[in-house]
């Protein structure tokens, strides 16, 4: 699938110049009304392929809820300025654990 390729793409243009970072963000439940089941079939995809190249996954769901209009957009998928928000203060927050860890390790 379209996602998987991009991510084999990230991890090799990475290999020794930068750390990625996968971040699964919800569907919006009101724009693409699929089940959860299906958008937690999509997250766990995400999440086996970031493991098994061990780039970092970030679950936004912690921060973003598929059912809060207030975190997408009035119109399509796209966040809104306050999830764009939520999702950057998640992704900062992951950098500096992973530049924490690169300094202790």
């Amino acid at each position: 699938n379209p996602s998987n390729q991009s991510i084999n793409l990230i991890s090799e243009i990475c290999k020794h110049k930068c750390t990625p970072i996968i971040t699964y963000i919800p569907y919006n439940s009101f724009w693409y009304p699929a089940p959860e089941s299906k958008d937690l079939i999509y997250k766990n995809q995400l999440k086996d392929i970031a493991f098994k190249l061990n780039i970092p996954f970030l679950d936004a769901s912690s921060v973003i809820d598929r059912n809060n209009m207030h975190d997408y957009a009035p119109k399509g998928g796209h966040l809104s300025p306050k999830g764009n928000e939520k999702l950057g203060q998640l992704i900062s927050n992951e950098i500096k654990k992973l530049k924490l860890s690169k300094l202790l390790n």
